[in-house]
């Protein structure tokens, strides 16, 4: 019984904290999720914490590439 409990908690807050992160960020809540499972996947415990800010970092430096190209495209 307990472990049902704690794997039904755990589910609830992998499929909610997303959804309440990505309401002060700019991130997709899909892409957030899938940033946190990964970053557990690859890192563990400390994946829930460098999942995301990997992401965030890419998509980041994404935008300041595309930003530095469109001038160029422009003159």
């Amino acid at each position: 019984m307990l472990g049902i409990g704690v794997f039904v908690i755990s589910m609830v807050d992998n499929l909610l904290k997303p959804f309440f992160i990505s309401t002060r960020t700019n991130i997709h809540p899909l892409l957030l999720f899938f940033a946190v499972l990964g970053g557990i996947q690859a890192f563990g415990l400390i994946g829930l914490v460098a999942g995301p800010l990997i992401a965030t970092l890419f998509l980041t430096l994404v935008e300041i590439y595309i930003q530095g190209i469109k001038p160029e495209a422009e003159s």
